[in-house]
């Protein structure tokens, strides 16, 4: 029903196996999108997909925002990535940064 509900807006769908955990693997959606002609995927899935994308080295590309409020503790920026050792944290270059309304577009790119 959800399928078909996405697809009458016009949405394409496309259904691949699940991995044990029963998430599908990230490889295999991006693949499945090349085979497509995509070659630019915008991933705004909250921390723990973040996380999973930057775990998997599928990540060339960040545009982190920071609003200017203070509301304590929260959650992880990219949860699920879990405590990375300092030598293989991702190497990242400030391409630029630009206010978008209050908040602060920090972009960030993959070095190497």
């Amino acid at each position: 029903a959800k399928r078909r509900a996405l697809e009458s807006r016009g949405a394409v769908v496309r259904a691949l196996p699940a991995l044990a955990s029963g998430r599908v693997s990230l490889h295999r959606v991006l693949r499945a999108l090349a085979a497509e002609g995509v070659n630019r995927v915008l991933v705004e899935g909250g921390s723990m997909v973040a996380g999973e994308f930057l775990r998997e080295g599928l990540v060339d590309r960040l545009h982190l925002f920071v609003a200017p409020k203070a509301i304590g503790r929260g959650k992880d920026l990219f949860e699920g990535l879990g405590g990375v050792p300092i030598e293989r944290a991702l190497r990242l270059s400030i391409e630029g940064t630009r206010r978008a309304g209050e908040d602060l577009e920090i972009r960030l790119v993959r070095r190497g």
